[in-house]
């Protein structure tokens, strides 16, 4: 035999009436088939005809309350989200390692707009939050230091003062990349990547983009600027 199922009564804010009666009045949320599989696991009533059948939860499954911040839109408990994650996480390590560089070699320039748009929209915060790391990692800072200036001392070439000063003449003493003032001497092609201290490989960049370009090309930062 085919069809619905045999219908059933439900009592809802006082009111008893078939499940078939339920699904067509205004104050169920739910269809009937959903509401009838919801009474067969004998939910409760009133969550048994609420689409969102756990924003009327005061606490979670686990007991930790659902106030506002302790719940996302679509009602579930953050605290048991992330014990989820993290347990998820540590049982799958090499497979979330594979998942996310997958992930961002697929989808690298749309990081790289999204980078630009967080740095752009939080300038400020990121300065100050670079200023922080430097004064609590001073030791760190000073290898970081020490290791740039072993990368310039075993590149090739070599550029006087007069020769990079004449190659910040070129550009005006303007930052090569967005026009702004000039405040550092840049690499095109970083000496990480096998560039040199010749002044054809030298232009004037502000510390904004100087940041920003950090080991790539010109060519690559180009791409970036203009996406």
């Amino acid at each position: 035999m085919t069809g619905r199922p045999p219908s059933r009564v439900l009592t809802v804010w006082g009111e008893t009436k078939p499940l078939v009666e339920w699904a067509k009045d205004p104050r169920c949320e739910v269809f009937y088939g959903t509401l009838f599989k919801r009474v067969e696991a004998e939910w409760d009533p009133v969550r048994a005809v609420t689409k969102d059948a756990d924003r009327h939860l005061t606490v979670c499954k686990r007991g930790h309350s659902l106030v506002p911040e302790n719940r996302y839109a679509n009602g579930n408990c953050k605290k048991c989200s992330s014990v989820s994650t993290h347990a998820w996480y540590q049982a799958n390590k090499e497979r979330h390692k594979e998942l996310r560089e997958r992930w961002l070699l697929s989808n690298r320039d749309h990081l790289h707009v999204l980078q630009r748009r967080w740095y752009l929209e939080n300038r400020d915060k990121h300065l100050e939050r670079s200023r922080q790391w430097a004064a609590n990692n001073l030791p760190l800072k000073a290898h970081y230091r020490r290791i740039r200036r072993a990368k310039i001392a075993s590149a090739a070439g070599f550029a006087t003062p007069e020769q990079v000063m004449l190659r910040m003449e070129f550009f005006d003493f303007k930052c090569s990349y967005c026009g702004g003032p000039f405040e550092e001497v840049d690499h095109a092609i970083p000496l990480s990547r096998g560039g040199s201290n010749w002044p054809a490989n030298l232009r004037p960049a502000c510390k904004s983009c100087n940041r920003r370009k950090f080991t790539k090309t010109i060519w690559e930062f180009r791409e970036l600027l203009a996406a």
